[in-house]
């Protein structure tokens, strides 16, 4: 007799069917009442904050300050999680309930075609004892065959002669074929069927994964989920970390917020290290994170932006959409951990959330870079437009005094006029993307320290930024040319052009790291030049520049003016004994570049203004000296600095740095 499995259980492996609905309803339950007690809280702390509003006394105000910035957007943003866990476990309970009850629907059916086998097989076992067949022992899972086996007479019709026994064995044919044939031809359909039903349960189980899988994915984007996966590896438990991020304090102690995090296994995969600490000082070689990156599976990918977001936002070499989505998980995280920063530091932050949100849904979008706000000096770089696909794009290099919280409200103008005049001079010509990227990111001089090593007249500082500044240009190369598959050297039509422009001091920093970066960019302008550092360049043969080759010449692409009303510049330039870039002008006892291209800035060409001073951008004077700074040059009036909009200077600026040598105006 066929041996036939009892029951569902020894034909189905595995099982989708895990747990019950009114468990996962009890998890939305307590999201729903996480939500409702999160916003009765949120009520009662604006309504607090509304009677101490009347109230003057410091430790009034720090408090009223705690509940404005830490208190009430805590509890905002716990509710968003609550709703979001809510709205993810109703999905999942309702793709579970489903999920159960088509695997019960299933495990009945198989458990029907087994009873239909077994009782198809004894049929067949009783039609071949009748036909005295006695190889009827088939398997459960391949059936009978549809054919009748040929019938066997018995011992009592031996005296039968030919014509006999097969009109005998053509009765039992004609007896029990189409029984036998009826009986094979259902067991074959309930082996059918069970072996469909097996793969549906194969596929409730992929199902009950993927949901599983959904669920956590939705938790995880949430804030709290974000909070618990940046602790993995602090030290920190979960609870601290979510207290400290919602409230700035567990019980009372505020001492123990997170840090962010620089640690993760999969870093080995990206940069050969578990940890990133050093991502920002000594970054790897951005080809070799470029294609490591491109080597990650997704899920890898945001598993690093989400946990080490510090470190992908600042590493070069990675899509500039990635760090954007890294640096603004960094700008969350300290958006609720002001306690944790320097005045300088807020003041960046503040400003980077007011660009970002300016920048949204409009042009140019605007992509966070870089930001590291833990130093006593805070560096950011900021770019505009999509980074990712414009064919142009061009770096710009601040100088003295435009440490990142000083001077992003002045490069943040500077970079909008640049983006909008290469605008100007790229209509007609196709479609062509631009980015503008801003480098706040090193410890510019200041004015009044001008005789110490951290001042202008030192080149220490335009010497420390130009490593980062290094860094940052290959990472533009390696980020945009190495998904196309170009090796260092090469070149396709796909690759952007990359330009760099830099003003005063910003001029040392840039033409030191042009002299150190890897892979050659298409061009370089300077405004208002400090002076170059003879100490690391003499020659602009130095420079890892392109040659311009529609000059007959081939002279290396570097531009430089000098705007005859800028006191400031030639008195750093004289002070400091560095070289001269420009041609225009001469300096006794100085290196002076004659290779470089010089282009005025005094708007001696009609519908041009003039730049007047020193400044990138022009303003009216704000002091009891700014008269006197703008007499001596060393400010400019407003509208009349080098990157305002309608000068002379902007329009060789945009023109220089598109590689456009027709469109400077002379």
């Amino acid at each position: 007799m066929t041996w036939v499995p009892e029951s569902s259980a020894s034909v189905l492996s595995g099982t989708p069917i895990a747990g019950s609905v009114e468990e996962i309803t009890a998890l939305s339950t307590f999201a729903s009442d996480v939500s409702l007690d999160a916003y009765t809280y949120q009520l009662n702390v604006q309504n607090s904050q509304r009677e101490l509003s009347t109230l003057t006394a410091a430790a009034i105000t720090g408090l009223s300050a705690k509940i404005q910035n830490t208190l009430v957007p805590g509890a905002t943003t716990l509710i968003a999680s609550a709703d979001t866990a809510k709205s993810a476990f109703d999905n999942y309970a309702a793709e579970v309930e489903r999920i159960h009850s088509t695997a019960r629907s299933t495990r009945n059916s198989v458990n029907t075609s087994l009873d239909n086998i077994r009782s198809q097989a004894r049929s067949i076992a009783d039609i071949a004892a009748k036909i005295r067949f006695y190889g009827a022992n088939y398997i459960w899972n391949q059936g009978a065959p549809l054919q009748l086996p040929e019938p066997q007479l018995s011992w009592r019709d031996e005296d039968l002669d030919a014509a006999e026994r097969s009109d005998a064995i053509q009765t039992l044919k004609n007896r029990y074929s189409y029984d036998w044939s009826l009986a094979a031809s259902s067991w074959q359909e309930s082996i059918t069927a069970i072996n469909k039903l097996v793969t549906a349960w194969n596929t409730l189980i992929d199902e009950r994964k993927r949901a599983e899988k959904q669920l956590l994915s939705k938790l995880g984007e949430t804030a709290i989920g974000q909070l618990i996966t940046l602790a993995a590896g602090s030290g920190q438990t979960r609870k601290s970390v979510i207290a400290y991020a919602f409230s700035g304090e567990l019980w009372g102690n505020t001492s123990g917020a997170l840090q962010m995090n620089t640690d993760h296994p999969l870093l080995k995969k990206l940069i050969g290290s578990d940890s990133g600490a050093n991502a920002w000082d000594s970054p790897p070689n951005p080809v070799d994170v470029a294609k490591n990156w491109a080597s990650l599976t997704p899920a890898e990918q945001q598993t690093l932006i989400t946990m080490v977001p510090w470190v992908i936002g600042n590493l070069p070499g990675l899509p500039y959409g990635v760090r954007d989505q890294a640096n603004s998980l960094t700008l969350r995280y300290y958006a609720m951990h002001r306690d944790y920063l320097g005045g300088s530091s807020i003041s960046a932050l503040d400003q980077l959330i007011a660009l970002k949100a300016a920048g949204e849904g409009k042009e140019p979008p605007v992509m966070l870079v870089a930001v590291d706000l833990v130093r006593e000096v805070p560096m950011v770089a900021v770019g505009y437009g999509n980074l990712d696909s414009a064919d142009q794009l061009t770096w710009q290099v601040p100088g003295m005094e435009s440490d990142a919280h000083n001077a992003m409200g002045v490069w943040d103008k500077a970079s909008r006029n640049l983006y909008n005049e290469q605008k100007m001079l790229t209509e007609g010509y196709g479609n062509i993307g631009l980015g503008v990227i801003s480098f706040l990111s090193y410890d510019t001089p200041d004015l009044k320290d001008s005789l110490g090593s951290s001042g202008v007249l030192s080149p220490d500082q335009a010497r420390q930024g130009a490593y980062r500044l290094a860094a940052e240009l290959d990472g533009t190369w390696a980020a945009r040319n190495v998904p196309l598959g170009i090796e260092p050297g090469g070149w396709t039509i796909e690759s952007p052009r990359i330009s760099v422009t830099a003003h005063s001091y910003g001029t040392t920093t840039a033409t030191n790291a042009l002299s150190m970066v890897q892979h050659t960019v298409d061009s370089y302008s300077m405004a208002g030049s400090a002076g170059i550092d003879t100490g690391t360049v003499t020659s602009i043969d130095q420079l890892n520049v392109a040659d311009n080759i529609v000059d007959p010449a081939e002279r290396k692409a570097v531009y430089a003016s000098h705007a005859s009303g800028d006191g400031l510049a030639p008195l750093g330039l004289s002070a400091s004994g560095r070289g001269n870039p420009n041609a225009a002008w001469n300096y006794d006892g100085h290196v002076n570049w004659t290779d470089a291209y010089s282009y005025p800035p005094d708007g001696t060409v009609a519908g041009y203004s003039e730049t007047d001073g020193h400044s990138v951008i022009g303003a009216n004077s704000t002091d009891w000296l700014g008269d006197a700074k703008h007499a001596a040059g060393f400010e400019s009036s407003k509208g009349h600095g080098y990157w305002d909009q309608g000068t002379q200077s902007l329009r060789n600026l945009a023109a220089s740095s598109l590689g456009y040598d027709w469109a400077i105006v002379k």
